[in-house]
């Protein structure tokens, strides 16, 4: 599973946000003893964070709207497709990296 590889490998999140060209603007640790990975557009705000199990989830949040935040857990084998959508959801180039 997917947690198995991340607390395994904790770098593994840093290498698939590197292939797919993108770079958070802050890298914290969590309440939990984790990592959350903080991607911020203006009024948007995405989050990839991993509790300290390696469990991976996800929050997108447009905070110009009274929309409550997505958030959903990261299945086995979608962590590049769940990059992908925090890419789509802050903006084509946020974070890109030269």
């Amino acid at each position: 599973p997917l947690s198995q590889v991340i607390a395994s490998d904790p770098h593994a999140i840093e290498r698939v946000l590197a292939q797919v060209g993108e770079r958070p603007d802050r890298i914290v640790r969590s309440r939990g003893g984790g990592i959350a990975f903080i991607f911020l557009a203006k009024t948007r705000y995405a989050m990839l964070e991993s509790d300290e199990d390696g469990v991976l989830v996800v929050l997108l949040s447009d905070r110009s709207t009274d929309s409550e935040a997505e958030t959903w857990v990261v299945a086995s084998g979608e962590l590049t497709e769940a990059v992908r959508k925090i890419r789509t959801f802050v903006g084509p180039q946020h974070g890109s990296q030269p």
